[in-house]
Order: structure tokens, then C-alpha cells, then sequence
């Protein structure tokens, strides 16, 4: 449980906020073209936490992604898409409050391959 301290009336009262057991997304991922900013979908990302292939990545749409699930580490990340330059990316995720995933956003901004 994750405690927080409020105050009412000068008083001071701890507020108890329950954790649940809900699983945070590591990375969210953003995708848009660099010269017309709009969404590049069908991205293959792929990535390496620790060194170890990650567990997985899943299309939200409008060149959303989000890249794994609760892993925590250093993500090595490769995002590819048709038309376009490759980009590779470090990121560092950490544990939040209650043990989930510190979730980290990002806007990539492809450039088009010459």
C-alpha cells in the first residue's frame, strides 16, 4: 500500500491508497513522420531488456506502440518501418509506486529513407 499525507482542517490524516495488481505498460511509444507528423503504423519494433529479447509489442493504432508489459531495465530498441530510416533507442524503466512499471513515453519522429 502506498500511503499519502493530507491535511483537513490543519490536521493532518493519512490517507491509505491501495495497490492493485494491474500490469504498466514499460514503454509507449509514439511514432509520426518527421516531415508531415503523422502516424507511421505497420512499425516493426523489436527490443532487448538487459540483454534478453523482450516479451512483446502491441499496435494501439495511430502509430501508437506500446513495448512490453511490467519489465524493468534497460531497453535496447529497434524500430523499423517501411520507407524509413531505422532508429535505435536506450531506455532506461524503473519500478514505480506498488512495484509497477515506471512507464516511459516517447515521440519518435521517422525520417524517410533517401
Amino acid at each position: 500500500m502506498l500511503l499519502s499525507g493530507t491535511s483537513v482542517l490543519g490536521v493532518a490524516v493519512a490517507c491509505v491508497v491501495p495497490c492493485d495488481r494491474l500490469a504498466a505498460s514499460s514503454l509507449e511509444l509514439e511514432l509520426v513522420d518527421r516531415d508531415s507528423d503523422t502516424p507511421v503504423v505497420d512499425a516493426n519494433i523489436t527490443y532487448r531488456v538487459d540483454g534478453e529479447a523482450g516479451g512483446g509489442v502491441d499496435e494501439l493504432g495511430a502509430g501508437r506502440y506500446v513495448v512490453g508489459v511490467q519489465e524493468i531495465g534497460t531497453f535496447e530498441v529497434v524500430v523499423e518501418a517501411a520507407g524509413y530510416v531505422t532508429l535505435e533507442r536506450e531506455y532506461e524503466v524503473a519500478y514505480g509506486e506498488c512495484k509497477h512499471a515506471d512507464t516511459v513515453h516517447d515521440r519518435l519522429e521517422m525520417t524517410r529513407a533517401p
